[in-house]
């Protein structure tokens, strides 16, 4: 079976970016009002929130044209939602709207369409309100949990741990605590 190399560089560049945006050091949110379909739903997946609409759609109809999600899609699906429901949306062609989404975990959060990006606009300011180092390190660590066993998953989160204790945003953020009061991180490491 020949492979046209015209397909396989536009799937290495479709898996770059979604690869990027998921290990981007900063968390990402999709704000979905409308529909997410095929490489759309490929990169809301690659996200770290997805904030939906009651009318959004999501699917990955790709086998009802004879191909299957190209850019990350499947294992992606698979990990967020599990193998049976991700089964079911991948091979059927099932699409999948707003509240289910937020049922079967596919989305972080559904809310009237009207209120999407300001759903996503107050997660944002309030991510923004967390120390940047912890808020990366956390990524970093749930990411690797994914791929990894739980033992393996633990010692990197010791590192991860320790790290913290490098910044200034953990000593401030730790006086705060003791002193009640609300903290003043500055993002510096």
């Amino acid at each position: 079976m020949q492979i046209s190399l015209m397909q396989k560089e536009q799937t290495k560049k479709a898996h770059y970016i979604n690869d990027t945006l998921e290990s981007l050091p900063i968390p990402v949110i999709a704000a979905i009002n409308g529909p997410a379909l095929g490489g759309g739903c490929e990169i809301v997946l690659s996200c770290d929130f997805r904030i939906a609409g009651e009318k959004s759609m999501f699917g990955l109809p790709e086998v009802g044209l004879g191909i299957i999600p190209g850019a990350g899609g499947s294992q992606r699906l698979t990990k967020i939602i599990g193998p049976a429901k991700a089964k079911e949306i991948v091979m059927t062609g099932k699409i999948v709207r707003g509240k289910e989404a937020y049922e079967i975990g596919l989305v972080t959060k559904c809310v009237p369409d009207e209120e999407v990006i300001n759903e996503a606009v107050s997660l944002a300011k309030k991510l923004c309100e967390k120390p940047s180092a912890s808020l990366q390190y956390a990524k970093l660590a749930i990411n690797y949990a994914v791929d990894n066993d739980i033992n393996t998953g633990k010692k990197f989160e010791k590192y991860l741990f320790s790290l913290c204790f490098e910044t200034e945003d953990q000593k401030e953020g730790m006086k705060a605590f003791t002193e009640k009061r609300n903290p003043n991180f500055t993002h510096k490491r």
